[in-house]
């Protein structure tokens, strides 16, 4: 029984380790998505009232992904990136370009 409970133990110990790593991947992809939606504001010159009449979105949403206290979730990622032309892996900080999503 002692042995069970060693491997039950140590595949326990394996699942966090796991977690984690898939944790910290989904907060790195959050933190890189905001500053990317800055970067891309930016480099068209718009405030985040400008982006919001542009988009539909609401200022408050955009404020709040650029902080990185919410995620946009895919529908948003998409229109995003169609209003950037860039591909959902720029926007998200996967690449540094390549064709559109």
């Amino acid at each position: 029984m002692q042995r069970i409970e060693v491997i039950a133990e140590v595949l326990f110990v394996f699942d966090v380790f796991i977690f984690a790593d898939l944790l910290i991947s989904m907060v790195e992809t959050m933190l890189t998505i905001g500053a990317q939606l800055v970067k891309l504001r930016h480099s068209q010159s718009l405030t985040q009232y400008q982006l919001s009449d542009k988009t539909g979105l609401t200022r408050a949403p955009i404020s709040h992904y650029e902080k990185n206290r919410r995620e946009p979730d895919i529908k948003t990622l998409i229109m995003l990136a169609d209003f950037f032309k860039v591909s959902l892996d720029e926007l998200v900080g996967e690449s540094g370009g390549g064709e559109r999503h």
